[in-house]
Parts: C-alpha cells; structure tokens; sequence
C-alpha cells in the first residue's frame, strides 16, 4: 500500500484490468495491440524468490499521468487508450473480468461526470475505488 506524501496532497493510481483463471495474457496483448504494464498467467509465481502462485490471470495497463493528477485526468487517459479498441475489449470481456482499478490515497472524495462514466461503462468494465486517507 502507498502513502501519501507528507503534504497531504491526493496521489492517484488507476489501471484498467483484464482478469480470469484462464488467461492468457499474450493473446490480449495480440487482440488489443497495447503492451501492458503488468501481464502474468494463473499459477505463475509471483516473485522469482517467493513460491506462491497467481490464483488468476491478469493482464494491466496503468494510467501514464503523474501520480498528482486528478482522478478524472487517470481515468480519461486510460479511456483514450482504450476506446479505440473498445470491440475487442467487449470481446474479451465475454470471458474475463474488465475493470478498473483506482487507488486513491489521502482523497476526502471525488466527482466523476456522466461521460466518463459512460465510456466506462460502454466498456463494459467495472469500476472499483480504494480509498486511503492518512
């Protein structure tokens, strides 16, 4: 878990999402010709020193913006990335979960605005929110 820095100032992480325990992460890479950030297959190990195992798949690309920047900003970043393939996301989401995942660390709230949920949801993806205040 991350901390906010000591002025209190909201940090933001979002990524958006591809999971199931049947995966395969090479072959969303194929279908949505984005590289992701983070890619692993269920049953890979999580660290090369450490035994355990992924209980999913998972395939994640990150928000590209400063960790300062708004809410809002991550999530329309990652949405300007992603609606261009939103066709093959749709696909892929026939078998595995689609969602966003937004980690918001010391934010007292936030507002998102109707398109932006929108776009979300014509994604068919879900939106899931962490909050940490410190």
């Amino acid at each position: 878990m991350e901390e906010a820095d000591r002025s209190n100032k909201p940090i933001t992480r979002v990524s958006f999402r591809i999971i199931s325990s049947d995966l395969d992460p090479y072959l969303v890479t194929q279908a949505l010709n984005l590289t992701p950030d983070h890619a692993h297959r269920n049953g890979d190990y999580i660290s090369n020193t450490n035994r355990s195992t992924y209980k999913q798949g998972l395939w994640s690309i990150n928000s590209k913006l400063s960790k300062e920047g708004s809410f809002s900003g991550h999530l329309e970043g990652l949405l300007s990335i992603l609606e261009p393939v939103q066709e093959p996301i749709l696909k892929l989401g026939e078998d595995h979960t689609l969602e966003f995942y937004c980690g918001l660390f010391s934010y007292t709230g936030f507002d998102l605005s109707p398109d932006i949920l929108k776009q979300i949801a014509n994604l068919g993806a879900t939106l899931g929110v962490a909050i940490y205040c410190s």
